[in-house]
């Protein structure tokens, strides 16, 4: 387009921006919805329908942007750190069937369920698989896929309870199960954790310490929210490895 048409289309969506009273941003943002619901109905369809309804231009937006990121992410071979490790903490993007907007691409649980964690496990081993509420029962099934065996169920109480289509959460759960005869170093701590909630999805210091206080020997973070000292992470918002 000559700079002279750019120069007009940008005069134009200005003076629709003030005519609606929202800013050129909101403007560009919903262009961009509809131009990916035209280019693929079957997938993006859906956000325009939502921002028409709710009138939140930047929520569909965002929704456009996790989609996206997924769809990226899925074509990509999912390639864990080398082991074998001895402790291995996995928090999964868990994907709700209710499709609620969350801020990373999420994982059908098949796709959990195929990944090589075994294969960067020691003989003896320890795993914490953190999961909801609403997929504790399948997060057993992700265990056993894992070549794992359940030991007991550590429940983090939070601070402030969160939303839910029956009971309102303000709890999440961390299942702890073996491979082979790991070393595991038991003390005071109990099945409960009491510690406030953070960002959406990152768990508590609290849940490290009790980690790092029983369970001796390599570490690594599957799905990791960031770096931590001593450990090896994996993740899209880690912001690197370390070790």
């Amino acid at each position: 387009m000559p700079a002279n048409g750019r120069a007009y289309q940008g005069e134009t969506r200005d003076k629709i921006a003030r005519y609606l009273g929202v800013g050129r941003t909101t403007i560009d943002r919903a262009e961009a919805v509809v131009e990916a619901a035209e280019e693929d109905p079957d997938e993006y369809a859906h956000l325009v329908e939502q921002m028409d309804r709710s009138g939140n231009v930047a929520s569909a937006y965002r929704r456009l942007n996790v989609q996206r990121q997924a769809e990226e992410l899925e074509r990509e071979p999912l390639l864990l750190p080398t082991g074998p490790f001895r402790v291995i903490v996995a928090d999964p993007p868990w994907r709700y069937e209710t499709g609620g907007m969350l801020p990373y691409p999420t994982m059908p649980l098949e796709e959990i369920k195929s990944m090589a964690v075994c294969d960067i496990a020691d003989d003896d081993a320890i795993l914490w698989l953190w999961t909801t509420n609403a997929h504790l029962r399948v997060a057993f099934e992700v265990i056993d896929a894992w070549g794992f065996e359940y030991k007991s169920l550590l429940t983090w109480v939070k601070d402030r309870m969160g939303t839910g289509g029956w009971l309102r959460g303000q709890t999440e759960h961390c299942l702890l199960a073996v491979r082979g005869k790991p070393v595991f170093l038991n003390g005071s701590h109990t099945t409960v954790i009491q510690a406030r909630r953070r960002e959406h999805s990152r768990k508590p210091e609290e849940f490290y310490t009790l980690v790092e206080e029983t369970c001796p020997g390599s570490k690594v973070e599957i799905f990791s929210r960031q770096e931590r000292f001593g450990w090896q992470v994996f993740g899209d918002q880690a912001e690197l490895f370390s070790k």
